[in-house]
C-alpha cells in the first residue's frame, strides 16, 4: 500500500550504503546490518490514562554510539518562553524546539580541540580531531569539508595545506587488525565542496606535510634499524598535487649522510626550490636542507639542548626567502640560519611552552601555551608574541588565551586555535575575535535564562544568547586547570543573576561547587566540603532557589546512599539537609525539597523543608527516577513499570498521585537517565534512545475512518518532497501515482500504482539514490503486495489478507501482516520477511498519528531494519505523510528520517 510505499526504499538504500562502506573501509564483504544499541522500539501501548504523549520532536540523535553507566549521560533540556533548548550528540549538539511551531533549529556545532589552522584568501582550514573545516574570516560560516577517519592517537599530523582549489590532509584507516591506525593517507579535498581523492598511502606515520606550486611533501617517521636500500626508516617523499607517481626524496639513512636512522623533529618548510628539515639526537638536532628534486642534503645548523631527547625541542619550522626560522622549546628561543648556510641569530629567549610560528614579511609571530601547574596546563596562561625579522625587543600581541597550539597569518591578522575555539586578532593590536566554536561533549548540561543558554562542557562553562549567534567562554569550570582528567563535570544551573556548577573528582570527597556572575568576571568556590563521604555515583543535580545552592552527593551515613547539601549564594557553611539510603533524584521549589527514596520494598516520593527537618512521604509506591515540579505540582518519571509506566504527578498540596501520562520509557535509566521539564509553558520529557521529546495531550474521543480513507490516499496518489536528517542530511521527492490502473497480482484482480523516490545527500555515499517500484491491491484497495525488483529489490507477498481495521481510535493498536520477500516474481528464493503492525498516537482534538511499523527479517531471521511510518488522520479520513524513520539493525548504526514538507 502507498502507505508503506517509502520503508524499502529506505531499508535497500541502507543496506547499499552500509555494504559500500564495509567495502571501502574495512574491506568486508555483504551489507546490510544494524545497531544493537540503538533499535528503536515500537510506539508506546495506550492504556486509559489522564493524557497521552504526543511525540513534538522526534529523530533526536540523544546518544552516543557507545555508553556505560559511569558516563552518567543525560538528557539535558531547559525551557524558557516559548523555546525548549536541549544538547545531543550529533554535529549540532545544541537546539532550540519551538513550543509553537515545534520546528527545531540548530544552535551550535560540535568541535573537538582545534588542532591546526591555515588562512587562505577569505578562509580559514582547520583541524579539529576527524573533522576539516572551513570558516570564512569574518565568522559567519563554518563549513565541514570532510568528515575524515584520522586517529590522533595512531600520530597523524593536524598539517594542511591549501591551495586555490584544493585542500590537502592526512588520514588513516580504521583496521580490526591494527589499532591505533598503521595505515595513512593523504587526501585532496575541493575547496568548493565535493568528494576528495587519495594522493598518497604509507604504512609508515605521517609526521608533517608541505607544498609548493606542484607538488605535496611530507615527512614519514620510521623509528628503527635502517639499511642501505632498504624501505624503512624515516623519509621524505613527494606526489605531484595532480595524482601521479611517489617519489622518495630523503631515505632513512638521509641519502648518506648518516649510517644509522634518523629521527624527524619540527615539520618541514618549503622556500624556492629547497626542502628544510630537522634532525635529533638525545642531545642535539641538525637543520638540514634538500632539494625539492631530491639530492644531497645539507647541514644548514647543529644546535645543542638540554632536553634529553631532541626530537622534542622543535614545534616549527618555516622558511621565508633568505632564512629559515624554528622554535626550540628546550633552549626556549626563536632562531634562525640563512637558507644558504651561516651562524644560527637567536631572534627571541625565554618562550613560554612555543608551540607554533609563522612568518610576513617583517614579523615572526609564535604562540606559547604558557606552563603547567602540577599535571595541567593553564587557562589563560597563552599568548602570541610578535618580533622583527630584522632583530630586536619581542613583545605580547594577544594575551590571555587557553592553551593556544596552532597560528597563520595574512597581512591583516593573526589567527589562532586555542582550547574551545579559532579566533583573530588585528597585527596592529586589538582584542580578540572567535571565528569558530562549539560545544564538545556528548549531552552537555545545559542552563538557561532570559538572555543565554549556559553549557557545562569539558573544561569550561560557556554561553550562548538565546536567539544564536557566537559560544563564546564564560569561565574555566576546573579551576583553571586544562585536562585534568580525574575532575568530572556534574550540573549546572542559573538564577538570572549567577550561574552555579558542580564538579567532582576520582574519590570519597563531596563535589566542589563554584558560581560566577552572568556577565562574566572571576568565578567563586562557594563550597569545598572535605568531609568524607561513600563513593556512590548520586544522581548529578545542582538547584537554585533565591538563597540557596542544593546538590547531591555521596552519604556519610549509608554505604549506598546520597545526601542534598546546600551553601547560600552568597557564599557560608555547607548544610546537610537529608542523607538516606538509595535516594535518588530531587527538585527544589523554595520552600521543600522533594527527593525520591528507594531505601525499602516501597519506594517512595519525600519532602523536607530546605531549612531541614523532619521527612514525610508525598507519595508511595513510586519510583521517581527523574523528578521536576512547577508552582502546583510534582512530576517524575517513572520506569520501573511494566504498564503503566510514564509520567507521574502529585499536588504539593497532597493528594492522590496519579500517571499523567503512561507509556514504556525506550532508554534504560540505569545507563541513560531521561529529562523531564516542568514549568509555565507546559510539560516535557525525552526519550533518549527513541530520539523524542514529548508532552502530554488530552486524546481525540473521535473515530477516524482508516478504511475509508486509505483508499482515498491511494486513489489519490501524492507528489511530495523531503528532507533527510539523521545519519545523512539531504533532499528528496516521492511520486505515487493513482492507483487507478487496472493489474492483477498473484492471481488477484484489482489495482496498481508506480511508486517513484530520489535524493540526494550531502554527506553519505552513495550521495544519489533513485528507484520506481510497484504496488497492488484488490478491488476493495486492500493491499497484496508489491514489487521492487526493478530496482534491485524484493517481490514481496502479504501471507495472508491484511488486517486493517474499518475505523480506529487514539489507543488502538494491533498486527496488520506480514509479507514474504521473494527475490523475484518466481517467489524461487525467500530474500527475509517484512511483519507491519499499527499504533494510533494521539495528535489534536480532531486529528490522530497512525503509526506503522514495518520490521525487516533477513532469510535467517534476524531483524535487519525496523521503520516507522507517521500519518496524520483526521475525522474526515483525509491522510497526510508526515515523517519516515528508519533504523537499520543487526551491525549497523545507520538512521535515516525522511520529514516530509
Amino acid at each position: 500500500m502507498q502507505l508503506l510505499s517509502v520503508n524499502r526504499h529506505l531499508i535497500r538504500y541502507g543496506k547499499n550504503l552500509i555494504a559500500f562502506i564495509c567495502l571501502l573501509i574495512l574491506g568486508c564483504g555483504g551489507g546490510g546490518g544494524g545497531s544493537t544499541n540503538s533499535t528503536p522500539a515500537s510506539p508506546p501501548q495506550v492504556t486509559s490514562v489522564v493524557a497521552l504523549p504526543a511525540p513534538i520532536a522526534t529523530g533526536i540523535t540523544f546518544l552516543p554510539s557507545s555508553y556505560t553507566s559511569s558516563n552518567q549521560l543525560r538528557a539535558s533540556s531547559v525551557s524558557v518562553g516559548s523555546n525548549l533548548f536541549f544538547t545531543d550528540t550529533s554535529n549540532s549538539p545544541l537546539k532550540s524546539l519551538s513550543l509553537n511551531s515545534f520546528g527545531i533549529t540548530a544552535l551550535a556545532s560540535k568541535i573537538g580541540t582545534p588542532e591546526n589552522l591555515v588562512v587562505n584568501g577569505q578562509y580559514i582550514y582547520w583541524v579539529d580531531g576527524g573533522r576539516l573545516n572551513k570558516t570564512s574570516i569574518s565568522g559567519a560560516v563554518t563549513t565541514v569539508l570532510q568528515n575524515g577517519t584520522r586517529d590522533p592517537v595512531a600520530g597523524s599530523t593536524a598539517d594542511i595545506v591549501v591551495d586555490g582549489t584544493y585542500a590537502y590532509w592526512v588520514n588513516t584507516v580504521s583496521s580490526t587488525s591494527c589499532s591505533p591506525s598503521c595505515t595513512w593517507t593523504i587526501l585532496r579535498v575541493p575547496i568548493a565542496g565535493g568528494t576528495p581523492s587519495q594522493l598518497a598511502s604509507t604504512n609508515s606515520e605521517i609526521v608533517a606535510l608541505a607544498s609548493d606550486a606542484n607538488n605535496i611533501y611530507w615527512e614519514e617517521r620510521g623509528i628503527g634499524p635502517v639499511t642501505t636500500g632498504c624501505q624503512c626508516g624515516s623519509t621524505i617523499k613527494a606526489v605531484p598535487k595532480i595524482g601521479g607517481t611517489v617519489v622518495t626524496l630523503v631515505d632513512g639513512l638521509l641519502n648518506g649522510l648518516t649510517s644509522g636512522s634518523w629521527i624527524p623533529t619540527g615539520g618541514i618548510a618549503v622556500s624556492g626550490s629547497a626542502i628544510f628539515f630537522a634532525d635529533s639526537t638525545s642531545t642535539s638536532y641538525q637543520m638540514l636542507e634538500i632539494p625539492n628534486t631530491g639530492g644531497t642534503v645539507s647541514i644548514l645548523a647543529t644546535v645543542p639542548t638540554n632536553i634529553g631527547n631532541a626530537q622534542n625541542a622543535i614545534r616549527s619550522i618555516t622558511a621565508g626567502s633568505a632564512n629559515v626560522y624554528w622554535l626550540d622549546s628546550g633552549n626556549s628561543v626563536l632562531d634562525s640560519v640563512p637558507i644558504v648556510g651561516g651562524s644560527v641569530t637567536t631572534l627571541a629567549n625565554g618562550l613560554n611552552g612555543p608551540t607554533d610560528l609563522a612568518i610576513n614579511a617583517s614579523t615572526a609571530y609564535w604562540v606559547e601555551s604558557g606552563a603547567s601547574s602540577g599535571c595541567c596546563l593553564q587557562m589563560g596562561a597563552g599568548q602570541i608574541r610578535q618580533v622583527s625579522l630584522a632583530g630586536g625587543t619581542a613583545s605580547t600581541l594577544v594575551s590571555g588565551i587557553d592553551a593556544p597550539s596552532a597560528l597563520s597569518t595574512d597581512t591583516s591578522n593573526v589567527y589562532w586555535t586555542e582550547l574551545w575555539r579559532i579566533a583573530d586578532a588585528p597585527i596592529t593590536g586589538g582584542l580578540p575575535t572567535t571565528l569558530a566554536s562549539g560545544i564538545s561533549s556528548d549531552m552537555a548540561r545545559i542552563a538557561a535564562d532570559q538572555v543565554n543558554i549556559y553549557i557545562l562542557d569539558g573544561d569550561l562553562v560557556k554561553k550562548l544568547p538565546i536567539n544564536g549567534g557566537t559560544v563564546e567562554k564564560l569561565s574555566a569550570a576546573h579551576g583553571g586547570s586544562i585536562g585534568d582528567l580525574s575532575v568530572i563535570n556534574q550540573d549546572i544551573v542559573t538564577d538570572g543573576v549567577n550561574v552555579y556548577w558542580t564538579v567532582g573528582s576520582v574519590g570519597p570527597t563531596p563535589p566542589i561547587v563554584q558560581k560566577i556572575v552572568v556577565g562574566g568576571g572571576s568565578p567563586a568556590t562557594l563550597s569545598t566540603d572535605t568531609s568524607i563521604v561513600n563513593p556512590q555515583d548520586c544522581y548529578w543535580r545542582v538547584a537554585v532557589d533565591t538563597q540557596n545552592v542544593y546538590w547531591s552527593t555521596g552519604s556519610s551515613s549509608f554505604p549506598v546512599g546520597c545526601s542534598i547539601k546546600k551553601v547560600p549564594i552568597a557564599g557560608g557553611s555547607t548544610t546537610t539537609i537529608v542523607d538516606a539510603a538509595y535516594l535518588r533524584d530531587f527538585t527544589v521549589d523554595g520552600t521543600n525539597i522533594y527527593f525520591s527514596e528507594f531505601s525499602t520494598s516501597i519506594p517512595t516520593l519525600k519532602k523536607i523543608s530546605v531549612n531541614g527537618g523532619s521527612t514525610s512521604t508525598v507519595a508511595s509506591n513510586v519510583t521517581p527516577w527523574v523528578l521536576a515540579n512547577d508552582n502546583a505540582n510534582v512530576y517524575w518519571i517513572d520506569p520501573t513499570q511494566t504498564l503503566p509506566s510514564g509520567i507521574g504527578e502529585i499536588s504539593k498540596s497532597g493528594g492522590t498521585a496519579t500517571f499523567l501520562v503512561q507509556k514504556i520509557l525506550e532508554t534504560n535509566p540505569s545507563l541513560a537517565a531521561e529529562a523531564i521539564i516542568a514549568g509555565a509553558s507546559g510539560v516535557y520529557w525525552t526519550e533518549a534512545v527513541g530520539g523524542k521529546i514529548y508532552t502530554p495531550i488530552a486524546a481525540s474521543t473521535l473515530t477516524f475512518p482508516l478504511l475509508t480513507g486509505l483508499k482515498a490516499f491511494e486513489i489519490s496518489g501524492e507528489s511530495r518532497t523531503f528532507t533527510v536528517s539523521s545519519g545523512c542530511s539531504g533532499t528528496g521527492t516521492l511520486s505515487s501515482v493513482p492507483a487507478t490502473t487496472p493489474s492483477t497480482f498473484e492471481g488477484v484482480s484489482g489495482y496498481s500504482a508506480v511508486t517513484s523516490i530520489s535524493w540526494s545527500l550531502t554527506n553519505c555515499t552513495p550521495a544519489t539514490y533513485t528507484d520506481t517500484s510497484i504496488d497492488y491491491y484488490d478491488s476493495n484497495y486492500i493491499p497484496l503486495g508489491y514489487d521492487d525488483t526493478a530496482g534491485g529489490g524484493s517481490y514481496a507477498v502479504f501471507n495472508t489478507t491484511p488486517n486493517i481495521p474499518a475505523s480506529v481510535t487514539v489507543g488502538n493498536a494491533g498486527s496488520i501482516g506480514t509479507r514474504t520477500l521473494y527475490t523475484s516474481s518466481t517467489k524461487a528464493t525467500v530474500n527475509g520477511k517484512e511483519v507491519v503492525s499499527y499504533v494510533v498516537e494521539a495528535d489534536t482534538a480532531n486529528s490522530a498519528i497512525i503509526d506503522l511499523i514495518t520490521k525487516s527479517y533477513n532469510p535467517a531471521g534476524a531483524l535487519t531494519a525496523t521503520t516507522q511510518d507517521r500519518y496524520r488522520i483526521t475525522a474526515s479520513g483525509a491522510i497526510t505523510r508526515l515523517s519516515e524513520d528508519n533504523q537499520q539493525s543487526n551491525g549497523s548504526t545507520l538512521h535515516l528520517v525522511l520529514t516530509f514538507n
